[in-house]
């Protein structure tokens, strides 16, 4: 995923700028607590947020998308330019946060109205919550449609804080198979949109008079996954984050050619891959049971070309790996304990051409892992129709709306755009975006 030159040092004084320190002799830092996730307000004014990530470890994240590890004793490999800030938790309520180039300031956690909710979705019972700012009567909420992650939202999505820090209300709810919610955990977007539907009418309940607006906020899968829902009960306005108006499997044939074109391939190359990658989508919508003829042609056709063994995608690269035969072998095995539900042949434009609500669409413009180009192409297209359709995209960003810096031919991420997060707070409230720019991102 995805502008670091200068020195790391030079990086780190700029990104710690805004932490006006007080002078502090260094401490050693007590454990943070599971009570210490939250938001906090820092002696400058300034918003940080820390919480765990699934793998265990702290993090911290700032409004504007600056993040990076806490406590920790050397740099994470897989960011770049992240500052290692020092926080002790004096209480559940405060903490205090300090690096060698600031100093150290205090912190007292910001108070949100947080109901904890258990709700039925389709044929399963659902765990969730909605986080509202404090003293405010009329409030626009985001109901948190997340992707493909297996993780609980309910105790991962820092969106739940970011949010409210900014005056709009969420409801996060643990997707099925994931977190408190009972079931098994699946891809199907049909059945998801099931589960997001009654979340929506979950969360209007709980907030009773006090809801101006309800959106949808679909990241990555949820792309899929909140428009269906939206078709499903009124919603005021629809926003999508780094998702797709194309099926997974073209997802995963735009994946090929995207990785085709980057290592150089000529158009004859990607033509021929084009048909690989079509015919492995063919397997894999039909659960393996369609379609051996004709990729055991394209695996004899052009086995032997450069690039075959070069082919990644989302899928197509793990299947070159088995000849047909083998394929058809293990296809009942894959079939009973690898099938996700996943809806590879999904079509969501009748969804989207159907929608009569606001749409926003943040796109990450070098999106290596959903690539953008017939996305942007068909939102253009329903744009023109008149359809009420926002595109805002961030250049220079990979997925997650995240930028990032290319070391020894890999990316790594340094932050989060500035300007995402204040787009989706503006669309939420009102249907538009207020600004007239949102950092890099053009519209």
């Amino acid at each position: 995923m995805p502008i670091m030159p200068l020195s790391r040092h030079l990086s780190t004084l700029l990104i710690l700028a805004s932490i006006q320190a007080t002078p502090a002799q260094a401490q050693k830092p007590s454990a943070l607590n599971d009570c210490n996730t939250g938001s906090y307000t820092l002696t400058d004014g300034s918003m940080l947020d820390i919480s765990t990530a699934p793998a265990g470890d702290w993090r911290w994240r700032t409004l504007d998308g600056r993040f990076g590890p806490v406590n920790s004793a050397e740099q994470i490999p897989t960011h770049a330019n992240e500052v290692n800030l020092t926080i002790q938790a004096q209480t559940c309520e405060s903490i205090s946060v300090s690096s060698s180039e600031s100093g150290e300031q205090q912190g007292n956690r910001l108070a949100f109205e947080q109901i904890e909710s258990e709700f039925a979705g389709d044929n399963e019972r659902l765990t969730g919550r909605l986080v509202l700012p404090l003293n405010v009567e009329r409030l626009s909420i985001v109901v948190m449609v997340h992707g493909s992650e297996a993780t609980s939202a309910v105790q991962f999505n820092a969106w739940q804080r970011l949010l409210p820090t900014m005056g709009v209300g969420v409801f996060v709810y643990d997707k099925r198979g994931t977190g408190g919610s009972t079931g098994e955990y699946t891809q199907d977007f049909r059945l998801l949109a099931n589960d997001a539907t009654a979340a929506a009418e979950e969360a209007r309940r709980l907030a009773g008079d006090r809801l101006e607006s309800l959106s949808f906020l679909g990241t990555s899968q949820g792309g899929w996954v909140a428009p269906l829902a939206a078709t499903q009960t009124p919603v005021d306005r629809v926003i999508v984050a780094y998702g797709l108006a194309i099926s997974p499997n073209d997802e995963d044939r735009e994946q090929v050619l995207l990785e085709m074109t980057a290592l150089g391939y000529a158009d004859a190359d990607l033509a021929e891959a084009d048909e690989v990658a079509r015919a492995a989508g063919v397997l894999m919508a039909s659960g393996f049971r369609e379609g051996f003829g004709e990729y055991a042609r394209v695996r004899k056709a052009y086995g032997s070309r450069p690039w075959f063994s070069q082919i990644t995608g989302e899928y197509t690269g793990d299947i070159l790996g088995y000849p047909s035969p083998v394929l058809r072998l293990l296809a009942p095995i894959a079939r009973r304990v690898g099938n996700q539900g996943t809806t590879w042949d999904y079509d969501p434009m009748p969804v989207l051409n159907a929608l009569t609500v606001p749409q926003l669409w943040v796109i990450a413009g070098d999106d290596t892992e959903a690539p953008p180009a017939t996305t942007l192409s068909r939102l253009s297209d329903l744009q023109r129709e008149g359809k009420p359709v926002t595109i805002l995209e961030f250049p220079n960003t990979d997925h997650g709306i995240v930028e990032f810096v290319e070391i020894d031919g890999n990316r790594v991420s340094t932050r989060v755009a500035d300007g995402y997060l204040r787009a989706v707070v503006d669309f939420a409230r009102v249907g538009e975006l207020m600004e007239t720019d949102y950092g890099a991102a053009t519209r």
